[in-house]
């Protein structure tokens, strides 16, 4: 096979792709060295073999024309034994094949021949060379093959001038030929030397193929084994091992390479720890919902369990004081019962509303007024609703004005005063002193409310803002409250963004403070503010001659709508849902001044749908109201205008009626509808 075909497999795409990269690496180092060593070692042979055939060519002739001046006298005398011994002479040169002496006319006068150095010129090729050399001009002729190297030279006798004067004097003439004179000479010594020196060619390429061998090998091992270090790097990484470094290396691309490698390693590994600190964040947050949602799980069922309770315990005082007036017939008796009827009647309609704030607040659907405030007036109906209950305890309530402007909504920051003084009156003994004061700390405001109560623990002190937690009052008693005003208090001031807080210590007392921020200025107070309580009234005008819709789907409520709009000298149509009031439309001509319904009624339409196809019906906006237990519906609570507004049961009658003679006063008996 030869090299151009080993050289063709090993380029071909096969081959090559069978390779790994260190195969790749030296072979393409090799190539370059082989090719070199190929070619050069072909052209030091060939020119090596030029020149030993050049040498041997030369010899040849000298032979030969040593053998010519020999034979001159030889050829000339016809001393057959001169001229063998000539030839004999010749032919003990070494590589010498054979010595011929030919005479002019063609006849061989001598002739010797070593066997053993190779054949002897054949006598044809000896006629053409003697052919040659008469055309030739009588000159010599050589002719070689790959066994020998022949040389015909002529025997020529030089003519002698014996003319003494220098200026006859002629250069030197020969005479025609006498003769011809052959020397074969064998080129086996030239073989045996060009195969001696082509294996010293061959040695010196071996020697410096196996150097180029070892140091490709090395190199590509090396490249190997740092391609592969930075190909296991990459692999480690992407297995997740990002620790790995690559060390330094000499050569200037692997060292890019390396420090691009160690900085995305170390990239990813920042990236890795930002990831499980958030991870770490994210489960530390989930373990706090998870805490918190198991906390307002137990929350839930301790506040249905306290509510169920102190539902019960006035439902329960109800049935028994209405049996008994059933059964009492003296009218003092009577008037008693009914007294504590109303007292248990009230004591339920406190804890529901209550819990409706409570629920409300969760709800959102409470909607904020903040506003610049002044103090000092919240602070006078504050001393003005709850001086009389602490003169009926024998607690003095101090209460420090302050000209200080903050911004908050007024009636939910009264609520929130409210309640911390209410629980601070509860929980003071006679003889007490309850103080609300102001404080200045910079841009803010902190409002305290102080007792010299039994005071709370440290422990105890964030259960305090829970529902019906009362930390005093283990027997559940009314008296004490319902355990929801701080409850509320937390609500509030979450929703208004103002910070509360507890400080007391047992048997000192306990300090209610919460923080508002500050304002420059702030207007006169805000004509929204309703009156202090306990603070008298004009009466509220009635409903006579005020025609009222009302829709309720359930029958004793309903009745009992009924029944106290007729009281007020309202006159009342009474439906239970709104397909009814749809298909009793333009029977009679009947049409409202106000539209009273619940907003939940049982069929197709709620009661905000029903309000919104009474208006389209008589192309009238009539005044409405939407009575709903449905604390978690934000978008019905905010919908309210001043046509329409929506109350929240329970509602205290007084609170109904008050509503619906606004809205009878403002617009249904200003522009009565048109039967």
């Amino acid at each position: 096979m030869t090299p151009g075909r080993i050289a063709a497999r090993l380029l071909h795409p096969l081959a090559w792709h069978r390779m790994d990269l260190r195969g790749r690496l030296m072979w393409l180092a090799m190539l370059p060295v082989l090719v070199f060593a190929v070619v050069w070692g072909s052209y030091v042979i060939r020119q090596r073999d030029a020149d030993l055939a050049a040498q041997l060519q030369q010899r040849a002739q000298l032979l030969a024309r040593q053998l010519a001046v020999a034979a001159d006298y030889g050829i000339f005398s016809f001393n057959q034994a001169a001229l063998d011994n000539i030839a004999l002479g010749v032919l003990r040169e070494s590589s010498v094949i054979s010595a011929t002496i030919i005479a002019a006319d063609g006849r061989v006068l001598a002739t010797r021949h070593a066997p053993a150095q190779g054949q002897a010129i054949p006598p044809g090729q000896l006629q053409a060379m003697l052919e040659a050399s008469r055309r030739g001009g009588g000159g010599g002729v050589s002719e070689h093959n790959a066994h020998w190297v022949a040389h015909l030279e002529p025997v020529r006798t030089p003519l002698l001038d014996v003319d003494d004067l220098p200026e006859a004097a002629h250069p030197q003439r020969h005479a025609p030929p006498q003769g011809h004179v052959i020397v074969q000479v064998s080129t086996r010594s030239i073989r045996t030397e060009l195969f001696d020196f082509g294996l010293r060619v061959m040695v010196l390429l071996a020697g410096v193929l196996l150097s180029g061998w070892v140091m490709a090998r090395r190199i590509s091992t090396s490249l190997d084994q740092r391609i592969q270090a930075v190909v296991q790097a990459a692999q480690k990484i992407g297995a997740g091992h990002i620790g790995i470094r690559l060390p330094a290396s000499a050569i200037p691309s692997f060292a890019r390479l390396s420090q691009d490698i160690n900085g995305m390693a170390e990239q990813l590994e920042q990236s890795r720890q930002r990831l499980e600190q958030r991870v770490l964040e994210a489960t530390q947050a989930l373990r706090e919902q998870r805490d918190a949602a198991e906390q307002a799980n137990r929350d839930k069922t301790r506040f249905l369990a306290a509510a169920s309770h102190d539902l019960r315990q006035p439902m329960h005082a109800l049935n028994l004081l209405l049996e008994a007036l059933k059964q009492e017939s003296r009218s003092d008796e009577r008037a008693r019962l009914l007294e504590r009827i109303e007292a248990s009647s009230q004591a339920m309609s406190a804890l529901l509303d209550a819990l409706l704030d409570i629920s409300r607040l969760d709800a959102g659907t409470v909607r904020l007024q903040r506003a610049p405030l002044q103090l000092q007036p919240l602070l006078l109906r504050l001393r003005d609703t709850y001086e009389r209950q602490a003169e009926r305890k024998g607690i003095a309530l101090v209460i420090h004005g302050s000209q200080a402007c903050v911004r908050s909504d007024p009636l939910l920051l009264e609520r929130i005063l409210g309640n911390f003084l209410s629980n601070a009156l509860r929980y003071t003994p006679p003889g007490g002193c309850v103080l609300l004061a102001v404080r200045l700390r910079g841009a803010h405001c902190v409002i305290q409310v102080r007792d010299n109560g039994p005071g709370i623990a440290p422990d105890e002190q964030a259960a305090v803002f829970q529902e019906f937690v009362q930390l005093h009052n283990p027997q559940r008693d009314r008296s004490q409250g319902l355990g929801l005003g701080l409850a509320i208090v937390q609500r509030l001031a979450r929703l208004l963004d103002h910070p509360v807080g507890v400080r007391s210590c047992l048997g000192h007392g306990a300090t209610f403070h919460i923080q508002l921020p500050r304002c420059e200025v702030a207007p006169p107070a805000a004509p929204g503010v309703p009156p202090p309580h306990g603070a008298s009234t004009p009466a509220s005008p009635g409903l006579e001659g005020c025609r009222i819709l009302l829709v309720e789907d359930d029958a004793l409520v309903r009745d009992g709508y009924a029944r106290l709009l007729q009281l007020w000298g309202g006159e009342a149509r009474v439906h239970a849902n709104a397909d009814a009031v749809l298909t009793a439309l333009g029977q009679d001509g009947w049409r409202p001044h106000l539209i009273v319904t619940d907003h939940r009624l049982g069929g197709a339409l709620n009661g905000r749908q029903l309000i919104d196809a009474l208006r389209r019906h008589w192309a009238a906006e009539l005044p409405a109201v939407i009575l709903t237990g449905d604390t978690e519906d934000a978008a019905l609570g905010q919908s309210g205008t001043e046509r329409l507004r929506v109350l929240y049961k329970p509602v205290k009658p007084a609170e109904l009626r008050q509503v619906l003679v606004q809205l009878w006063r403002a617009g249904g008996a200003a522009t009565p509808p048109r039967d």
